[in-house]
């Protein structure tokens, strides 16, 4: 079965929600989400949520945020 409500949020190191957004189905079963991220370097957390055969499924991915000077 494919999945249902899968919902997809960035938080920041404290757990403060930075961003989320409803994931979109590109097709064979994948999804995706675009985010907009912060523009301060740090360490993020991604959580997605999403219910499998009526069962909830929770996934979290840490990712660091650089940034890049300019001259």
């Amino acid at each position: 079965n494919d999945p249902t409500d899968i919902h997809s949020a960035i938080f920041n190191g404290s757990e403060t929600l930075v961003n989320s957004t409803t994931m979109t189905s590109s097709g064979n079963g994948h999804y995706y989400a675009y985010h907009t991220l912060p523009n301060s370097a740090g360490f993020y957390v991604n959580e997605i949520l999403a219910n499998l055969s009526g069962y909830p499924f929770k996934r979290r991915m840490k990712f660091r945020v650089t940034t890049q000077e300019t001259d």
